[in-house]
């Protein structure tokens, strides 16, 4: 885990770095095109939004620094695919090389530091795609809501570009959320797989491999993950949490409201069989 939050950390550090950067280069064009609004306290509301519109200046800016935040979301999901598969990796060649120790080895696996942890499980997740339309909408809604109160309000040119950082820093955090849901739901399949793929062998020595549901065991936990911790399943057979049934911790088949935001993990107990 400790490996998989170090990549983790470094990915949301590099997000900052990217969204930082554009929003540098999107200052100079902001309080340029702003400062030619020629706006009085004494107009109405409507005459200052007529005006801050006028050759279509308001909605080309608009359109210029939402274009700007979807690229560059775009490259920062890259970011996070690129990093779901080492991941992947890890958690599944640390779970296999763990049980192997313990007399439970796969055949023919080999480890791999490559694009997949193993040819069985070849694309084992499914790769976060960004809906360039909705995100850039979503932005544009957003801007438009800020600039529109800030000119409303008679805010300077300066103030109002706080509206745009904020903008910005308002994508960075929805990264970063993205990217630690992602994190903790890859790490615990990758380990859930590893699991599946050695039963067999364990099969064949007398044993079951079961999978056991954990918490972080501190006060962010909520009450129906506390009850979970300790329970275990067999592999092809889910937990049951908060009235849900998860294969794992942050199933994308549960509720957002019960696997987003969780952090709890997955790890085995081997048993005779029956």
């Amino acid at each position: 885990m400790k490996e998989s939050e170090k990549l983790l950390k470094l990915s949301n550090k590099q997000f900052k770095i990217n969204l930082q950067k554009k929003y540098k280069s999107i200052r100079d064009i902001f309080m340029t095109i702003f400062n030619t609004f020629l706006l009085s306290s004494t107009m109405t509301a409507s005459e200052k939004i007529a005006e801050a519109n006028k050759y279509g200046r308001l909605d080309k800016l608009i359109e210029t620094i939402s274009t700007d935040l979807t690229n560059t979301n775009k490259e920062n999901v890259s970011i996070i695919n690129k990093n779901a598969s080492a991941i992947y990796q890890l958690n599944y060649n640390n779970i296999i090389a763990d049980l192997k120790k313990k007399g439970i080895e796969v055949d023919n696996y080999t480890k791999k530091e490559s694009s997949t942890a193993t040819k069985e499980n070849e694309n084992p997740f499914t790769n976060i795609a960004l809906d360039e339309k909705i995100d850039k909408a979503e932005n544009e809604k957003l801007l438009r809501i800020k600039l529109t109160s800030d000119i409303i309000n008679n805010k300077t040119s300066a103030a109002s570009l706080k509206s745009v950082k904020e903008t910005y820093e308002k994508n960075l955090q929805s990264l970063q959320n993205i990217n630690s849901n992602e994190t903790f739901r890859i790490e615990n399949l990758a380990k859930l797989n590893a699991m599946q793929d050695s039963q067999k062998k364990a099969n064949n020595k007398g044993k079951v491999i079961l999978k056991v549901w954990n918490t972080q065991g501190d006060k962010k936990v909520r009450d129906r993950h506390a009850r979970a911790n300790g329970q275990t399943a067999d592999l092809d057979r889910p937990f049951y949490v908060g009235g849900e049934k998860l294969m794992y911790p942050k199933d994308p088949n549960g509720s957002p409201n019960n696997t987003t935001g969780c952090r709890c993990y997955i790890t085995y107990k081997i048993v005779d069989k029956p």
